[in-house]
């Protein structure tokens, strides 16, 4: 079963501006986002070395061929053949997109579900505190307000070994992060 077709409008234009390169440098580009997706190469395709897109329209393209893999990964019924299905890229590009997904697509899956384990240590208690800011070698910051948010982590298996982190939060980036996990539990 292919994904719903809205769930893919946000990357089809995106996708489309891959035909603005020759077919041979698509698939250095499509590889080098391969292997950056799939952990193998520390960085993706570099703007600079495709300047046959504009700063734009590469972020846009990169942003969208990202999803696209991402999501394919992601999805309990993918095969290659739907991969690039569902956008209006000639199929020379079509089936590059195959190709380098298929090529990436074990490593792909693998550093996915890496991303989304369990993580080593999980939180077993915290602890906040609300303080001003008395002195500091910037005027604006003075007086300004702060939380401090303490947190206690053990490892996962339950042994003995705790550690204890803090964070600090100005009012505009704890109304941030209090947005963000909002978003996160309505998701």
């Amino acid at each position: 079963m292919a994904a719903p077709v809205d769930s893919l409008r946000g990357y089809t234009d995106g996708a489309l501006l891959l035909e603005k390169l020759p077919l041979e440098r698509a698939e250095k580009f499509l590889n080098e986002l391969g292997a950056s997706l799939s952990g193998k190469q520390k960085d993706g395709p570099q703007s600079n070395q495709y300047a046959e897109l504009s700063p734009l329209d590469f972020q846009a393209s990169t942003k969208a061929l990202s999803e696209l893999f991402r999501n394919h990964c992601l999805s309990p019924s993918s095969n290659s053949a739907d991969l690039a299905a569902h956008t209006s890229l000639s199929t020379p590009y079509k089936e590059k997109i195959r190709l380098i997904f298929s090529r990436h697509e074990d490593d792909l899956k693998a550093h996915l579900q890496r991303g989304t384990s369990l993580p080593k240590q999980i939180l077993c208690d915290f602890d906040w505190t609300a303080l001003i800011v008395a002195a500091s070698s910037h005027l604006s910051s003075q007086e300004t307000p702060l939380l401090r948010l303490s947190l206690s982590l053990e490892t996962h298996s339950g042994s003995s070994d705790s550690r204890r982190t803090s964070v600090e939060f100005s009012m505009s980036e704890l109304d941030s992060t209090i947005a963000q996990l909002q978003n996160c539990i309505e998701a």
